[in-house]
């Protein structure tokens, strides 16, 4: 279970690292004029690589952490990890989109100063999966956040409220409140997230091992 959380914590920094290069790029591809150059393409391809070899790995965290709230009920606990690996296969399919749609953004969308216009001829492949990512974040959450408050898993009370949805929220309040961080922690909050979900879940579990 250690070597579990670990990995699957792990696979979530490896994957924000990968969201920060596709950031890179796309703010190269925004650049006027743009700079396709072999270097902005490495960073973009690493970025790539990383993310979808990464985020699927997060169905691990989901497993284990489906195991952590057994106790409060075996049928919530399928649940978790339905909705856990269903989330992690999508999210390394959104991923690899994004990184060719940096790829493929045609010159016109490219004179912005925010990146994130970069994506936007590309926001029918890309819109709906976010949704379907940000229904199974909150199915989730819900799903955790309530079988910790029975008090039957090893999880104290108070973790309720440490869980994907609530921690995307706190980090996007964060980048509001600090405009310098914004281009950087936005694209990049549900990984980020989720280092923050399965670290703790590695803490709670090492201490209870």
């Amino acid at each position: 279970m250690r070597t579990i959380s670990l990995t699957a914590t792990g696979a979530a920094v490896i994957a924000t690292a990968g969201d920060l290069l596709l950031l890179r790029a796309a703010t190269e591809a925004g650049a006027t004029p743009p700079q396709p150059d072999m270097p902005a393409l490495r960073r973009l391809l690493l970025g790539h690589y990383l993310g979808v070899l990464a985020i699927p790995l997060y169905a691990l965290g989901y497993w284990q952490i489906s195991r952590a709230i057994a106790p409060a009920g075996e049928g919530r606990a399928r649940w978790m990890l339905y909705v856990g690996a269903y989330a992690a296969a999508i999210g390394g399919a959104v991923h690899g989109i994004t990184a060719l749609a940096i790829a493929a953004s045609p010159a016109a969308s490219r004179a912005a100063s925010d990146p994130m216009v970069v994506l936007a001829p590309f926001a029918d492949f890309l819109l709906p999966l976010w949704g379907v990512l940000g229904t199974l974040a909150l199915a989730g959450s819900v799903l955790f956040a309530g079988a910790v408050r029975t008090g039957r898993t090893p999880f104290p009370a108070s973790c309720a409220w440490i869980n994907p949805a609530t921690l995307v929220v706190a980090i996007a309040v964060g980048a509001a409140a600090l405009p310098v961080l914004r281009p950087v922690v936005l694209p990049a909050g549900p990984n980020l997230a989720h280092i923050v979900f399965f670290g703790l879940a590695t803490v709670v579990l090492w201490r209870t091992r």
